[in-house]
């Protein structure tokens, strides 16, 4: 389904402005907010590329936490044609929420501390549920602030051709 430009910028504003607006409220907490942007390799019919823009946060407890967020997947108009049929997709937008669970190879430390992480989970989209995989570094440039670099894989199952992968970079504040 469709949504307006007004919509769409108003969820990636909210998912950008989210992170730095909690920053004071994270400051003596175990929560840490994101905000990523992710070109997006897609398995979706006639569709190959998409751009994700995606918020959230996760809390902690040690090496494990809980998390959530929302993404806004932005999927342009693609076509596809063969000696024997003709396929068109109009551009497209799709809100995808995750809840997901993650573990933390090293512990929440000072400035200038690496901090690998897996997380999984599952995301909504219409008409049913995605599996949600990722991996990468939470590389902390300051006490409280810092870049996230991962990879991100949403799929049905190994089986069934619909895919979103992406490479994820963006801010962590905690």
């Amino acid at each position: 389904m469709p949504i307006s430009l007004a919509r769409a910028v108003a969820v990636i504003a909210a998912c950008l402005a989210g992170p730095l607006l909690a920053w004071p409220a994270a400051a003596q907490s175990d929560v840490t907010w994101h905000a990523t942007i992710a070109p997006t390799q897609v398995e979706a019919g006639t569709q190959r590329f998409a751009v994700s823009v995606t918020g959230g946060g996760e809390w902690r407890s040690g090496s494990t936490g809980l998390g959530g967020d929302v993404s806004l997947v932005y999927l342009p108009a693609a076509s596809e044609t063969t000696p024997t049929y003709h396929v068109f997709a109009p551009a497209d937008a799709l809100l995808v929420p995750s809840a997901f669970i993650v573990y933390h190879f090293a512990r929440a430390g000072d400035a200038h501390t690496v901090e690998p992480y897996l997380k999984g989970g599952i995301a909504a989209i219409a008409g049913g549920f995605l599996f949600d995989t990722a991996g990468g570094v939470d590389w902390w440039l300051w006490q409280r602030a810092g870049l996230r670099l991962g990879v991100r894989d949403r799929f049905l199952t190994v089986a069934h051709p619909f895919v979103f992968i992406g490479f994820e970079a963006g801010l962590i504040v905690r």
